[in-house]
């Protein structure tokens, strides 16, 4: 019987030492399944705020488009040049002053080429009352697009014989400026 009851205790102790192994080796399982849900989970939570923000992005550009286009009109194009200058001539006929366009140049300048712009630089003549003049070269420092004016000279014009019947002095003018373009 002691032989018998040996075996037994052989057996229950081996069972016992084989569920404790199993039960060390599944807890281990178990923290290791665990702890990969975890990160599974924190990268799932990345991805849905990576994804919130996405559509908080999307939502900002849409809702300012219009903004963005009001913006860009701020800058001078390639393609729009042709344009600007056909612009200004309408302004200076109804100003009243005499419009001609002497020289249109790119100028680089390092700041603005580093942030995808360029300058272009227009030198134009005016002639006209002072009133005129003055008037005309108020509206190119006020033009709705990013400039400023670089030189202005104007002087009294020479009066020949068909002026001189005017009651009004006549003025002229070279102004040289600048506008901000976009490559």
């Amino acid at each position: 019987m002691n032989k018998k009851i040996l075996i037994i205790i052989g057996v229950e102790l081996l069972v016992c030492t084989l569920a404790s192994m199993s039960y060390f080796f599944m807890h281990r399982d178990m923290q290791n399944i665990v702890n990969q849900s975890r990160v599974i989970a924190f990268d799932v939570e990345k991805v849905q705020a990576s994804h919130k923000e996405l559509e908080s992005l999307e939502q900002n550009i849409g809702s300012t488009k219009e903004e963005r286009d009001r913006l860009l009109q701020v800058f001078l194009s390639s393609d729009s040049t042709v344009d600007f200058i056909d612009n200004i001539e309408v302004l200076a006929k109804n100003i009243g002053v005499g419009f001609n366009v002497k020289t249109i140049a790119e100028r680089e300048d390092g700041v603005l080429v580093e942030a995808g712009k360029g300058l272009v630089l227009f030198s134009v003549e005016v002639d006209g009352s002072w009133d005129e003049v003055t008037h005309f070269l108020k509206i190119l420092e006020n033009l709705p697009y990013k400039s400023s004016v670089e030189t202005v000279s104007v002087s009294s014009k020479v009066r020949t014989e068909e002026d001189v019947n005017l009651s009004t002095s006549f003025w002229e003018g070279v102004v040289t400026f600048s506008v901000v373009s976009t490559k």
